[in-house]
């Protein structure tokens, strides 16, 4: 038996296998939000008998949601991916608040720098499909650095050589590096939230010098400096050098 099938609307296909005998349909996406229906015509070649198919296809309800409208970052620099924030079955873009702290790449993420305010900061995004009038929006939160300083910024320590204890406060990891790199005579060691420094006795006859730099993750955050003073005497202090008996 051949049939012949005949459709009315340009959205419904298809396609025969098995000799003829068998026809798989293809319905194209409805992206219209009414229901919509098209008829197949069957028809018998050889007894011209015919049958209609009816096809009904849903409406298309377009769906634009936030799954968290509110992310939160970190005050470093750091890289935010967006568009697992939005499930979508339709384009969208992306826009944000004007500002320069971040930077908006392809409807996807975002580059946020380093906060140096002091405070946390927001953005809003927005989520936006102008074909349904659809827009939603969600902020992305960076938190502040909350280093609380230090009380002193110059330290000065005797020719003698001694050891200084600064408490720290701060609830970042902190790592201590001195300028310059070569500077032997002066250690440093921090340890839970507490900072060390000690420096070797100063034989010169001038005072010396180093920068200790904090550095909170990757970023230098405060700088100390500390000054030794210089040996009252050529080669050091008389009250140093080391006694000896004749």
């Amino acid at each position: 038996m051949e049939v012949e099938l005949f459709s009315a609307d340009d959205w419904c296909d298809w396609e025969e296998y098995d000799g003829e005998k068998k026809y798989t349909f293809k319905i194209m996406a409805n992206k219209t939000s009414s229901e919509r229906e098209t008829r197949i015509l069957v028809e018998n070649k050889q007894s011209g008998v015919s049958e209609t198919i009816r096809i009904v296809q849903e409406a298309f309800t377009p769906r634009l949601e936030i799954l968290t409208q509110e992310i939160v970052a970190g005050a470093e620099y750091a890289q935010v991916m967006l568009w697992s924030n939005v499930k979508a079955n339709i384009d969208y873009t992306m826009t944000a608040e004007e500002t320069d702290w971040i930077k908006l790449v392809d409807n996807s993420f975002m580059y946020i720098y380093i906060n140096e305010t002091g405070v946390e900061r927001q953005v809003k995004i927005t989520v936006t499909n102008e074909e349904y009038g659809i827009s939603r929006s969600f902020v992305v939160k960076q938190e502040k650095y909350r280093f609380l300083g230090l009380p002193d910024v110059v330290i000065t320590m005797p020719s003698s050589g001694s050891t200084y204890r600064i408490q720290i406060h701060t609830d970042q990891e902190v790592k201590a590096v001195i300028s310059p790199s070569s500077s032997d005579w002066i250690t440093v060691q921090v340890t839970n939230g507490n900072m060390e420094l000690s420096c070797k006795q100063n034989t010169l006859d001038k005072e010396r010098s180093v920068w200790i730099d904090l550095e909170i993750g990757k970023f230098v955050r405060k700088s100390i400096e500390l000054i030794q003073a210089k040996a009252s005497s050529p080669g050091g202090n008389i009250d140093d050098i080391i006694q000896e008996e004749w």
